[in-house]
């Protein structure tokens, strides 16, 4: 290995493994100092399979309260036939560790003697005066874990009902001020439209736009991928990222575009035309077209000052000269974009269009003058600048379209909700029902022939994905724009703009002391769970809450089934849990968006993108009650079937939709 883990991690496989054998078979490993990881891992796994006799593991698949009934059965098969104390290992994953964390937790509270659980487990009753274990009782009791009691006028029922509320409105006091912040954007952007400016401001605004502009021109040009020679790596390596493309080169464009056109549109405002538009006695278009031109000029001087190249040599020359050029057509093309907008000045709702479009299209022609340039350029520049232009208009593209989705929402998303009838509005509300209910109720059949002869149910899943889903987004947008212009009605821009910080602020303090992991399902889901499956062998030990019905005493944390002072727990409980995937930088992995992880007494990780591990004594402590990861919370997000980020079943819209209306039972974790 490159170097040592610490002591606090994160460990190896190898490690991990060799801890976990050395717990569980009294065999320790030790590896030569210079061994590398693959070197220490083949000596793990000769060390483990030389052993006699050979090790084995119970395992239980997901498939909620069926799988954990299902394996319920084969415990008690296995306990019958004294069985269950041969087993290393219990693997466990969703639903099949509802019934494992029942059995560890049994098996805890017989001071770890997993013979005397098989003992009491595997007995026979053959007449009903027999008496099932008392922990099997208690399941069938609580074989309605989330609401014991049922019935419309159940107090569990309504619990359910009471705490979901709670929390979401706990969630939306986080998210629905920020959404609130950022639909007002466009509205920050007419309202200084509408606004009354000086000429000192203009002449500010278009030095100032002109200034970000060259700075962005200036970085497309500097990191030309076949000027790489005269960027050393360990100088230049952090200017080349995708980051620092978007912190330099995309945000200053995306500013710069938005002051140039306010100050047009306050110059028109003024009563001056295009004609008016002019520099030392040139017309209007040479003066737009010699400014783009020196604009372009200037960039690729400032580049190429900054990496030292020969400005005229060979090749350069004609660079310059396709700069020039290229400059001069987006000149011309800004000069007939504007021509064209002036016709349009009088048409009724002017300024909602323009906010919706103004940037879009000027960084249309920008897309389309890069173009003529690349195009005219092809002879001296490469594959790669041709790929890195492509991926930087990509960005542009990015940015142009969801300024032009969102502008359009905020603007004429309120006008549209009040022209619709109101039983398509209703509609509409239904779509939002059907998108929370089915959003995360995807299905893989177990024949793969199957899922193909049902073409309708891919064919209904892709238009909802597709259509419903986005428009129920887009019908959440629409409302949350009609509260802002009811807020925002004729406002200021300095109103808007204190209305953006203040909604911005708020959001950021909520966020700091409500805790989205605690105000999720996942708490509700995880709770219900330890009472009915944690809490079932603990018997007279139990000391609920006589209102409630919960013992905290109930959970224990993963760690305490592997005590120091005491051999291991066997079987050795493992719980599967996924580890969602929002980015990273593993193609293979992008479909999937999810990896393994695991959990056991001793450590929680994954081996997979380097990941590693960490001592599940130490794992997600809690500072405020010294408690690490839990085997109730470890099961509770093994079995999280609902969640903004699914893994293969992942979708934008979905997501943003199941995070809204708080349908979450995954948990965040370091």
């Amino acid at each position: 290995m490159s170097e040592i883990p610490t002591k606090a991690g994160p460990f190896p496989l190898s490690q991990v493994l060799a801890e976990e054998s050395a717990e569980l078979h009294g065999s320790p490993i030790n590896f030569p100092p210079t061994a590398s990881e693959p070197e220490r891992l083949k000596q793990v796994y000769r060390s483990i399979h030389q052993l006699n006799p050979p090790r084995s593991a119970l395992c239980f698949s997901g498939g909620g309260i069926r799988s954990a009934t299902f394996g319920l059965g084969v415990l008690q098969g296995l306990a019958r036939f004294n069985l269950l104390g041969q087993f290393h290992y219990q693997s466990t994953v969703s639903g099949g560790g509802y019934v494992g964390s029942w059995l560890s937790a049994w098996i805890r509270h017989n001071s770890g003697s997993v013979n005397e659980v098989c003992a009491r487990l595997g007995r026979t009753t053959q007449n009903s005066s027999v008496p099932e274990p008392g922990p099997v009782n208690w399941l069938r009791t609580y074989s309605n874990y989330l609401s014991p009691r049922l019935g419309l006028l159940s107090a569990d029922s309504w619990t359910l009902v009471g705490t979901y509320l709670r929390n979401l409105i706990l969630n939306w006091l986080v998210l629905v001020p920020f959404l609130l912040a950022l639909l007002a954007i466009p509205t920050f952007y007419r309202a200084t439209l509408r606004s009354q400016a000086s000429s000192l401001l203009m002449l500010a605004f278009v030095l100032t736009g002109s200034l970000l502009l060259l700075v962005s021109l200036a970085y497309l040009h500097l990191c030309r991928p076949s000027l790489s020679k005269l960027r050393p790596r360990e100088k230049w390596g952090w200017v080349e990222t995708q980051r620092t493309f978007l912190a330099v080169s995309l945000v200053p464009l995306m500013v710069a575009v938005s002051l140039l056109t306010i100050s047009w549109e306050w110059y028109r405002q003024s009563g001056h035309s295009l004609e008016d538009l002019t520099m030392f006695g040139l017309s209007s278009l040479f003066t737009l077209a010699l400014g783009a031109a020196g604009m372009h000029t200037l960039a690729w001087l400032l580049a190429a000052t900054l990496l030292r190249r020969p400005l005229l040599n060979g090749w350069r020359s004609l660079e310059v000269i396709t700069i020039t050029l290229s400059g001069l057509l987006g000149g011309w093309l800004l000069w007939l974009a504007l021509s064209k907008i002036s016709a349009l000045t009088d048409m009724s709702s002017y300024l909602e269009w323009y906010s919706c479009a103004a940037v879009p299209a000027f960084l249309s022609l920008f897309l389309l003058a890069a173009t003529l340039f690349i195009g005219l350029a092809s002879r001296f520049t490469g594959d790669g600048d041709r790929e890195w232009w492509a991926r930087s208009g990509a960005w542009v593209l990015i940015a142009s379209s969801f300024w032009m989705a969102a502008a359009g929402i905020v603007m004429f998303g309120p006008w549209v909700l009040v022209k619709l009838p109101g039983w398509i509005a209703s509609a509409g509300g239904l779509a939002g029902i059907f998108t929370v209910l089915f959003g995360f109720s995807a299905r893989t059949a177990a024949n793969p022939a199957a899922e193909q002869a049902v073409w309708w149910k891919r064919f209904g899943r892709n238009c909802y994905l597709l259509l419903l889903a986005p428009f129920t987004v887009t019908l959440v947008l629409a409302l949350l724009a009609y509260v802002n212009v009811a807020i925002l009605h004729n406002a200021s821009w300095f109103e808007v703009g204190e209305f953006i910080v203040g909604m911005s602020l708020f959001s950021v303090l909520m966020s700091f002391f409500i805790n989205i992991n605690k105000f999720s399902l996942h708490s509700m889901y995880r709770n219900r769970l330890i009472r009915a499956y944690l809490g079932a062998s603990r018997g007279d030990r139990r000391n609920p809450n006589p209102f409630t019905g919960f013992d905290p005493d109930d959970n224990f944390q993963m760690a305490e089934l592997a005590p120091k002072d005491h051999p291991i727990q066997k079987p050795m409980h493992v719980v599967n849990i996924a580890l969602n995937l929002v980015h990273g930088e593993n193609l293979s992995w992008q479909q999937r968006k999810a990896q393994s992880f695991t959990v056991s007494p001793l450590h929680c990780g994954s081996f997979l993108n380097g990941l590693g591990y960490r001592r599940s004594a130490e794992y997600g402590k809690n500072p405020a009650v010294g408690q690490a990861i839990t085997m109730g919370t470890a099961v509770a997000i093994s079995g999280a079937a609902a969640s903004p980020n699914m893994g293969y079943h992942s979708s934008p819209a979905v997501t943003f939709l199941l995070t809204l209306f708080n349908i979450r039972l995954g948990w965040w974790l370091g």
